[in-house]
């Protein structure tokens, strides 16, 4: 059986393609994962013909007179005879043995169909949506743990002396940096070797040792120039005016638990702002617009308040459940070794699950790359958030999660509700890779 910090889809292409070729690429993009239409695409799909392959892994010339796809050349290498151009009967043998090699993997494969020159490989959802909510609700911390502990890394920020936004972006940008780092099992050490420094200058004098990681400027939109008036504590001030009208009109309806409507309207606009600085790449200059509403680098700047929603949704629902089971409404919460999922069949919990929670450790590593050249990308993280919510606010409008009848539907919304809780554990703990702090659910309510 697989670690838990090999946990994704990308293992699985992984599996597929050491399966396929008997040699290991973890970069095959020969096998294209999909994150829509699965009910007719799969959640995997590549096509058979050899020459497709031959970018990825070493073909011996010869090869090509006796196999003409990547199933017979399964085959052919395991010296097993087959008679060319039998691509059905060839197909299924090769399909049966991914189906039984995969017994052991984490995400299982329940059936593989041959689409003309494509094979689609689609996955046991019903095992896979219980082995991915019961692992992140159980122990989410540790999908990642030592995958990467023989690393260490020393980041430091040079500061910006013109632009204080700037300035604040190259700190954002490496405080995420090590945030991901960690969460992989990094090491942040001054005395490592692989020293990198974050700056906004090509060119500068460095300390010695350290490799020049350059970052796009925060520049005002309508100048075209650097901003270098406008510094974090302005700009703040600005976000929170124009955040207070909302607030005049919910602060009737606040929770009791919220104690300060300033601490709440501080902690959106510094929200928003952390977003618009890391949703584009780093490299990237971000543009802003002061005293105005629209902003033309991000590609979604109330995406933070949108998040913030529908985590205070799911609030809400787990809220009334435990009212409600505390009235002897509800039962109580089945533990999660013993809920049945089976009962998530619908194709947007599936989509929600694959794309956001099995899919949600593979995100988390393509946030940063290592090597061969060292490279960020922390808008990655921001567009995979708003994705999420998109994909489960159209999902809450549609279903009920706290059900009204009988018990026959107790394990649908005990389902439902771990669903809901690996969500939320994911948006809390993406927001936090971000320097992101959560505000109290009560004021979306």
């Amino acid at each position: 059986m697989e670690n838990s910090n090999t946990f994704g889809i990308c293992t699985l292409a992984n599996h597929v393609f050491e399966l396929l070729t008997g040699t290991i690429n973890v970069n095959a993009t020969v096998i294209k994962i999909n994150s829509e239409n699965l009910s007719v695409n799969g959640e995997l799909c590549f096509l058979t013909n050899l020459q497709a392959w031959k970018n990825f892994f070493t073909i011996e010339a010869s090869i090509y007179s006796k196999c003409t796809s990547i199933l017979e050349y399964l085959l052919h290498s395991r010296g097993q005879t087959f008679q060319r151009g039998t691509n059905e009967e060839i197909a299924e043998t090769v399909f049966r043995e991914l189906v039984a090699a995969s017994a052991i993997w984490h995400l299982r494969i329940e059936k593989c169909t041959l689409q003309k020159e494509r094979v689609c490989v689609f996955l046991n959802r019903s095992h896979a949506i219980s082995t991915a909510i019961t692992m992140f609700v159980s122990n989410n911390v540790d999908i990642f743990k030592n995958q990467y502990s023989d690393k260490s890394f020393s980041l430091k920020v040079e500061t910006d002396k013109e632009s204080d936004l700037t300035n604040v972006r190259l700190c954002l940008i490496r405080d995420v940096a090590e945030n991901l780092m960690k969460l992989q099992g990094c090491k942040i050490s001054e005395t490592s070797n692989n020293k990198y420094i974050i700056t906004s200058k090509s060119q500068s004098k460095t300390e010695d040792s350290y490799n020049r990681y350059v970052c796009g400027v925060v520049k005002n939109s309508e100048a075209n120039a650097k901003e270098i008036k406008l510094t974090w504590e302005l700009y703040l001030k600005e976000k929170k005016i124009k955040l207070s009208e909302s607030f005049k009109q919910k602060c009737s309806t606040i929770n009791e638990e919220i104690n300060s409507v300033d601490d709440i309207n501080s902690c959106l606009a510094q929200a928003e702002i952390v977003f618009e600085l890391l949703a584009v790449k780093p490299s990237r200059t971000v543009f802003i617009k002061s005293n105005t509403s629209s902003d033309r680098s991000v590609s979604n700047t109330k995406g933070v308040s949108f998040i913030f929603y529908n985590l205070a949704r799911i609030s809400a629902i787990w809220k009334k459940y435990i009212t409600m089971q505390a009235a002897g409404r509800y039962p109580k919460l089945t533990d999660i070794n013993n809920v049945d999922f089976s009962s998530l069949n619908q194709e947007e919990e599936w989509e929600l699950v694959y794309n956001f929670i099995i899919g949600y450790p593979d995100m988390i590593r393509s946030c940063i790359r290592y090597e061969p050249d060292f490279e960020l990308y922390p808008q990655t993280l921001c567009h995979f958030l708003g994705r999420l919510c998109q994909k489960f606010s159209a999902y809450y409008r549609r279903i009920r999660v706290l059900t009204e009848g009988g018990n026959h539907q107790v394990p649908a919304m005990t389902a439902r509700l771990y669903l809901l809780k690996a969500l939320d554990d994911i948006l809390l703990g993406a927001l936090k890779v971000l320097h992101i702090r959560s505000v109290p659910s009560g004021f979306y309510m």
